[in-house]
């Protein structure tokens, strides 16, 4: 090598120790809120408030003319894993009346680390018709998650409301045998708690499932909740359509809430007693078209 090639050659690795390193981040995380407030005005239900921010965005599904005002929240992040927080706070103004839904299922994926956090805040005023219509939500082996639902009724206030889990990638026949699963649902009327449920598993979920005084088995579960008049009618109707449920499904009445639990094999199974649960009490109007089955 010359002189001169040797000049070059040292020049350009000074240069090159120089340049600065790149630092990765060992765990990006997700955060995400959204606050929605509907308004009834001129005959029709409107978005009057709105605030979205990170991973977390809200989409009309209905057209502007349409009488049921639809909503999709959505989050774009795909998923959760350990150490991702989404918060979300919708509210249903005097009168109004909206359905709020999801695109699709909700992955909770393995943790590398920490756990997932998920807070939904429902506040329903006086008269008005609230929906709260998400999609199932899919626990993977290794996924760590609190969730809590909040619900705040106006006296003559009406809700209906439904929540699904799916415990681990059954068409993988995949076993959730290490996962953290932390659920809470509190129902305020005027703010007095009228309902309260926990859920808290730590370990092997499907092993928790398969005792015969909490799952029987099953691999999905799932809730639906009304907060109605007419419930003595309603609740007669439900009972009837669940004797057609593929998976062991039964509803009661509490605290002035028709209240109905379901469990089955699989989400295919759930799905169906679902969506046959909730076309009974919403006087069989039509559900989002996301929810087709």
């Amino acid at each position: 090598m010359t002189t001169e090639h040797a000049d070059v050659a040292a020049r350009a690795g000074k240069r090159k120790q120089r340049r600065p390193q790149a630092t990765l981040s060992t765990s990006v995380k997700s955060q995400g809120r959204l606050e929605l407030e509907f308004a009834f005005r001129d005959g029709g239900s409107f978005i009057a408030g709105e605030h979205q921010s990170g991973c977390l965005r809200a989409r009309q599904l209905t057209s502007a003319s349409s009488a049921d005002l639809t909503i999709v929240s959505i989050n774009t992040a795909g998923g959760l894993t350990g150490g991702d927080d989404l918060v979300q706070h919708i509210g249903w103004r005097q009168d109004s009346q909206a359905t709020v839904t999801t695109p699709a299922a909700e992955k909770i994926y393995r943790s590398a680390g920490g756990i997932a956090r998920s807070a939904v805040q429902l506040r329903v005023e006086s008269e008005a018709r609230a929906e709260w219509l998400p999609q199932e939500t899919i626990l993977f082996e290794g996924a760590r998650i609190e969730r809590a639902i909040d619900v705040h009724l106006a006296r003559d206030a009406e809700l209906l409301m439904c929540d699904s889990i799916v415990f681990g990638r059954l068409a993988r026949s995949e076993r959730v045998a290490n996962a953290f699963f932390a659920d809470r649902l509190t129902v305020f009327r005027e703010g007095e708690p009228i309902l309260f449920d926990r859920t808290l598993v730590d370990g092997d979920l499907h092993g928790w499932l398969d005792r015969a005084s909490t799952g029987r088995g099953a691999r999905a579960a799932g809730m639906m909740m009304m907060a109605c008049g007419r419930q003595s009618e309603r609740l007669a109707a439900l009972r009837y359509a669940l004797d057609g449920a593929k998976g062991l499904a039964g509803a009661t009445q509490v605290r002035g809430l028709v209240y109905a639990r379901f469990l089955a094999p699989s989400d295919v199974e759930l799905r169906h007693d679902l969506t046959l649960a909730l076309r009974t009490v919403r006087d069989d109007r039509p559900l989002p078209r996301n929810w087709s089955i």
